[in-house]
């Protein structure tokens, strides 16, 4: 079993990211696809790979929301979620080009269009610029990509159509059955987050997708997103 996506390089693990790893091999995970979300884990991906490399798949890439520090004087930082900007993918290629026999896929990238963050039509544009950007390098150095499409499943489809990305996965997909079959007959791969089991109940699009499967044997990729997405309120570990 192999997880496709997975934040083991997110702060909330660094103490105790090797008993996680310990529990998830014994739960029979083989490998574990490990994404950042901002440049600044990109090291962190690489010396995981370093330390378990039969198990950690690095990925490397730049989430469409970021996260911003705010310094203020006798206060402690905040942390705020702002969309993507064209700065924040530079040294991106410098980066994949240096770490080109170790880097396996490009990730987390994709589209975000949740109005919780405010976004704009100049975000969107943005994030659009941002994610072509990856799907370049995908094709540069030949690598997978795993995508991000959080409130905006459709847009990310065609965007990817229409630039001509393959070997995507959409990771945590929460789209309709219509968009699901979209990606399909694209040749994209659906990973199916926890959160599709919302405790004892299940998502009505989950129940429509395994109908899919019957004749779609092959489109289903695991993940746990941990440990941002769970099917109960607690992380995903």
């Amino acid at each position: 079993m192999i997880d496709t996506h997975c934040h083991l390089v997110d702060n909330k693990f660094k103490s105790d990211v090797d008993e996680v790893i310990g529990r998830a091999k014994q739960s029979g995970v083989k490998h574990a696809v490990v994404c950042p979300e901002y440049a600044s884990q990109f090291d962190a991906v690489l010396d995981l790979h370093a330390k378990y490399p039969d198990f950690v798949i690095p990925a490397i890439g730049i989430h469409p929301i970021q996260n911003v520090q705010n310094y203020q004087p006798g206060f402690l930082f905040q942390k705020k979620n702002k969309p993507v900007k064209a700065s924040d993918i530079e040294g991106v290629e410098a980066f994949l080009e240096e770490h080109r026999d170790v880097v396996r896929c490009i990730g987390e990238v994709g589209l975000d269009f949740t109005q919780h963050y405010k976004i704009t039509s100049d975000d969107i544009v943005v994030q659009k610029e941002v994610l072509a950007k990856h799907i370049i390098w995908a094709k540069q150095f030949g690598l997978p990509m795993t995508v991000h499409s959080r409130a905006a499943t459709g847009d990310t489809i065609d965007f990817l159509v229409e630039n001509s990305a393959d070997r995507v996965a959409l990771h945590a997909f929460n789209g309709n059955l219509e968009e699901a079959l979209r990606g399909l007959k694209a040749g994209f791969f659906i990973s199916i987050p926890p959160s599709f089991t919302t405790g004892e109940h299940v998502s009505p699009n989950y129940v429509k997708l395994t109908k899919v499967r019957i004749q779609l044997r092959s489109w289903e990729r695991r993940q746990t997103t941990s440990m941002y997405i769970s099917s109960i309120p607690q992380p995903n570990t």
